[in-house]
Parts: C-alpha cells; sequence; structure tokens
C-alpha cells in the first residue's frame, strides 16, 4: 500500500518515523526523497537483543543515501558513520509547553517518570528506584505518566508506581506539573518531548548517561537505583530543589533565546518532528491546507521572522501539514515548532 501511496506521484517527500519505517521506506523501489527521523536508533538497544539485531541493518540500508535528521549530537555522528552516503541534519527540539516554570515544590517529592512502556524506556530501573525508597521508609510518590504491555504495568504496581494510563497532551502537562522530580531512566534515547516539557515546567531532571543525553549537561546523572536514589534525597528540602529547578529552566530559556536570535547553527533549525505513525508522505494539497487554517495564527505566521523555515534545508516541510499515513488514515505531522514562548 506504501509504495502504491508514493507511486501516485502525488507526494513530494516520504517521512519515515523511528528504525523501522526507516528500514522499510529504503527498501520500496520509488524516486522520491526521504527524511529519516531515528528518534534513538534501534543499534543503541542492549547488545544482541532483538531489537539490537535488527538495529545492525542499519549499515546495509546506509548504502541508499537519504536525509535523515537526528535530534542530538550523538545520533548525527553515529548515523554519519552508519549511513555514510545520506546527508544528515542536525535538528533540535524544543518543549510542546511554555517554558513557565509553573513547577512548585512539595513535601514529600512527587516523582515523575514519563512515555511508552517498553524495554527502551527501562521501567525495571524505575520500578527500582520506587522498591528502594519504600524499603528505606522514604515518603517519596512515584507516578508513571503513560501506559504498555500489561506486564510492565503490573511491574510498576507492584512496586508502588502509581499509573496514569494514556491521557491527553494538556492531561499530560497537567500530570507533570503536580510532580516535582523528572526521572528518566531509559538505556537511550534520542530528545525525548516528555523530559523537555518537564525541564520546561521547571522539574528538576534525573537522567542516565546514555546516548542522547549524556550531552545535556543540566540533567543530574546517575547510573544505578541507588544513585538515583541518592540524587533524588539531595533534592529533599525547598532550598535544594529551588537551585536545581532554577538550573533547569535556565538551560531551557537559553535554548529558546538562541533559537529566537538565530545563534543555532543552519543545521541546527529549530523543527520537531512528531511520532505520527510508522510511514508518512506530505503533499501539496497538505501545505495548501496548512496555509488556509493558520493563515491567522501569529505564532506560525512568525516563524518566518526567527529564520526556522529559511533555516532548515528541507524549508517545503515546515508545516503543521495534513497528510497520508501508511494505514490510510489522516494525522498531522508537526514539522515546525510555533514559535517558542518564554
Amino acid at each position: 500500500m506504501i509504495s502504491e501511496l508514493i507511486s501516485s506521484g502525488s507526494f513530494d517527500v516520504v517521512h519515515a518515523h523511528s528504525s523501522h519505517a526507516g528500514a522499510l521506506v529504503r527498501t520500496l523501489p520509488f524516486d522520491v526523497r526521504v527524511v529519516y527521523t531515528p528518534h534513538a536508533l534501534a543499534s543503541l538497544a542492549p547488545r544482541f537483543s532483538s531489537l539490537w539485531w535488527a538495529g545492525q541493518t542499519e549499515r546495509l540500508f546506509g548504502l541508499r543515501g537519504i536525509t535523515i535528521a537526528a535530534v542530538s549530537d550523538d545520533e548525527a555522528c553515529r548515523a554519519r558513520r552508519m549511513s555514510p552516503r545520506s546527508r544528515v541534519v542536525r535538528l533540535t527540539n524544543l518543549p510542546t509547553v511554555q517554558a513557565r516554570g509553573t513547577a512548585r515544590y512539595c513535601d514529600p517529592l512527587r516523582v515523575a517518570g514519563c512515555g511508552r512502556l517498553t524495554p527502551q524506556k527501562h521501567p525495571e530501573f524505575f520500578a527500582a528506584v520506587a522498591r528502594l525508597s519504600s524499603a528505606a521508609d522514604l515518603p517519596f510518590t512515584f507516578t508513571w505518566v503513560g501506559d504498555g504491555p500489561a506486564h510492565y504495568r503490573k511491574l510498576l504496581l507492584r512496586s508502588g508506581v502509581t499509573v496514569t494510563g494514556w491521557l491527553s497532551s494538556d492531561d499530560v502537562a497537567k500530570q507533570l506539573a503536580q510532580c516535582t522530580v523528572f526521572l528518566h531512566t531509559a538505556l537511550y534515547e534520542g530528545s525525548p518531548f516528555a523530559l523537555l516539557d518537564a525541564a520546561a515546567l521547571g522539574l528538576p531532571v534525573v537522567g542516565r548517561p546514555v546516548p542522547g543525553l549524556r550531552e545535556l549537561h543540566w540533567i543530574r546523572h546517575m547510573t544505578t537505583p541507588r544513585k538515583a536514589l541518592d540524587v533524588l534525597q539531595s533534592m529533599s528540602g525547598r532550598e535544594n530543589w529551588s537551585v536545581s529547578s532554577q538550573a533547569t529552566t535556565t538551560a531551557i530559556h537559553q535554548l529558546l533565546t538562541e533559537v529566537l536570535t538565530n545563534k543555532l547553527s543552519p543545521r541546527q533549525a529549530c523543527i520537531s518532528i512528531s511520532n505520527c505513525g510508522p510511514c508518512t508522505a506530505l503533499g501539496r494539497a497538505g501545505r495548501r491546507r496548512h496555509r488556509r487554517l493558520h493563515r491567522d495564527r501569529p505564532d506560525v505566521a512568525q516563524i518566518r521572522d526567527i529564520g526556522m523555515i529559511r533555516l532548515w534545508p528541507l524549508f517545503e516541510l515546515s508545516f503543521d501539514a495534513r497528510i497520508r499515513t501508511s494505514c490510510g488514515a489522516y494525522s498531522h505531522l508537526a514539522l515546525s515548532a510555533a514559535r517558542p514562548r518564554l
């Protein structure tokens, strides 16, 4: 079906999100530009796992030259090594919520995790921290915003973690704003929006020094559940928490300021690509519809003023455009971050 859609000739660019889609579109014989956003390369999965083996095929598929949009320095470096014939551009993800620092300290600490429960997010690590906290009689509360397979949900619930289930974007932001610390336990990453949103809300972020995150120096890094708990304990007390929260908020404001003043290089133009399905194709009709829908929106109209569109090489993709997914449904592909609000 994907091949038939693309062969119809009504699409300018095919956007492949995730490693599976990236592999799929590079096996199809069509003459159209491909933009591939790995958002964490599968080759970073635990060695010899099924996902890791699948990730090794990147070297084979890398023989076909496409455009790879990397969202971290580590991802860009790995993409260049595994796909030497491809053009790699470095994008900078931004928070999807306003950077207002609305989080407030509360005692005891409320610790949040967020995302789909998958091996990559390593919920076992989050559960281990919760169990250690309970064993030490610490009054911390743990909440996972999201959902996933039943065995992960049961693991978290047995460890004393509240699992919210799937929520709308607005409700996710409300849940995070009610917490005081964001604990990110992923084994590897690209540039997760949940983490950026938590930081924009003013939550101190604790994470592992893994690919995609080790370059974010404003994160409090830890390597084991015990060390994670030690970091959380160090944030107890309003003064200690406020220092960490201020450092996180300052880092996010600095990122937004660099974008607004065009201090980022052209390859770091601020364009965020949301997850909208395994394979998506963008056509001229979608761009026309975008212009009609957003002609009166100043946050979209002013993108040109701050140089986001003109900086990115594939500027014609920089629209919230209506697209047709591989399953025939319609969705929205956010290739332009609306003007950041400080």
